[in-house]
């Protein structure tokens, strides 16, 4: 039975990364699953994670009833962190400065970056990134945050109508680096 929780140790940062390195754009034949952008370094990893740390979601390992293996995930970072970032600096940056949501400038708001989120191949379709999101919001929520915020690749109409479909709302348009990205937005003072 999969199950969602926070990150806690090294040996699930380091699954996170390999699930994110297998889900990378350059490394798929077919994109018509979905496809990460942006890679994050273990240093990255473990950076974010002492502030604001990852929400994975687990399944059973082997026949050890104890053992698990990372099938899914969501990253967060704080605006230190994601402003400390060089590739969530820009895109932050401009989202602070200038993007609004229901009205209201996002740099008046307390927002936590989702920085990606990845759900293994074998697992999709069985509800594991609405798991991810659940926890994932009442975390943020509990922490004090406002709302959440991340990008999405116009190049990734799947990853774009899974967001909308949990309820994210496109509230701008950005290119970054080269890429063109929407900007999405979820009010974590509402949500469930």
């Amino acid at each position: 039975m999969i199950h969602t929780k926070l990150a806690t140790t090294p040996s699930e940062l380091e699954q996170i990364r390999a699930l994110m390195l297998a889900n990378m754009k350059q490394n798929l034949e077919n994109l018509d699953q979905g496809f990460l952008s942006v890679e994050y370094s273990m240093q990255d990893l473990i950076q974010f994670n002492e502030t604001t740390p990852a929400i994975i979601a687990v399944a059973p390992s082997g026949s050890d009833a104890s053992s698990s293996v990372v099938v899914g995930y969501a990253l967060a970072a704080d605006m230190h962190a994601a402003l400390a970032h060089h590739l969530l600096k820009e895109a932050t940056q401009e989202v602070y400065d200038r993007c609004s949501f229901n009205g209201k400038p996002i740099r008046d708001s307390k927002f936590v970056v989702m920085g990606q989120v990845c759900v293994a191949k074998e697992c999709r379709g069985q509800g594991v990134l609405q798991q991810l999101y659940s926890l994932f919001l009442s975390t943020y929520k509990e922490r004090g945050y406002d709302l959440v915020e991340t990008e999405v690749s116009k190049a990734n109409e799947r990853s774009l109508k899974a967001h909308v479909k949990t309820g994210w709302v496109v509230v701008d348009s950005l290119t970054v680096e080269g890429g063109e990205w929407h900007v999405i937005a979820l009010d974590l003072k509402s949500s469930k």
